[in-house]
């Protein structure tokens, strides 16, 4: 095994570790505080993903990638500066379906970089989705929405004129169009893409074995 293989199991394999830790301690009924912290952890450490790409130690789209990346990064952006985000009541249903997706996604991963995944991990891999994806993307927006009145209020992310770059730019307007107008159809438009992704990998490896 070399440098690259040995690297890449070793991220995913401690990635698997932070996401299981925050399953159990969110499972657990441990405090969310300490729940968030992991997540908050975990998931800036994802921000790696897009240089894997960049350094094409992984082949995925890039574009792809920074989406999906940065599209957490977002909502937990939102999710550290906003106490009634942190306060709403679709954090479970967000954590829950994130640490699921993870707890699946990152020994799929690492087994991957360093021999053949069992068909049994492939088709959960490939399967979970199904209900997680829409599960996680409607704590999101719960989580979003519930933020917007502070948002507004306090011009969280905002930059108001003038200043010296002569920008404005309201925060609460952008999250706004990104709930009602961009998230549903994106929904839509991921699924599916998972839904083709699925089909393929699985008669690949059917035909495996």
């Amino acid at each position: 095994m070399g440098l690259r293989e040995t690297y890449l199991a070793g991220y995913n394999a401690l990635q698997f570790i932070g996401w299981a830790a925050s399953l159990t301690a969110l499972l657990s009924g441990s405090n969310h505080a300490q729940v968030y912290d992991k997540v908050y952890v975990f998931q800036a450490l994802a921000l790696l993903e897009i240089v894997h790409v960049l350094f094409g130690l992984v082949r995925a789209e890039l574009i792809t990638t920074v989406i999906q990346v940065f599209s957490r990064i977002q909502v937990l952006l939102v999710h550290y500066l906003v106490s009634d985000a942190r306060l709403s009541n679709g954090n479970h249903y967000m954590l829950l379906a994130w640490c699921l997706v993870e707890v699946i996604r990152y020994p799929f991963l690492c087994m991957k970089s360093i021999s053949t995944p069992p068909y049994a991990l492939v088709w959960l891999r490939y399967s979970a989705f199904y209900v997680l994806y829409p599960l996680g993307v409607y704590g999101e927006m719960v989580v979003l929405n519930s933020s917007l009145p502070s948002i507004t209020l306090n011009k969280t992310l905002s930059i108001s004129m003038p200043n010296v770059w002569n920008f404005e730019f309201n925060f609460a307007s952008y999250l706004t169009v990104l709930l009602y107008v961009v998230y549903l159809p994106g929904l839509l438009f991921q699924y599916s893409h998972m839904i083709r992704q699925r089909r393929n990998a699985l008669s690949v490896d059917k035909k495996a074995e």
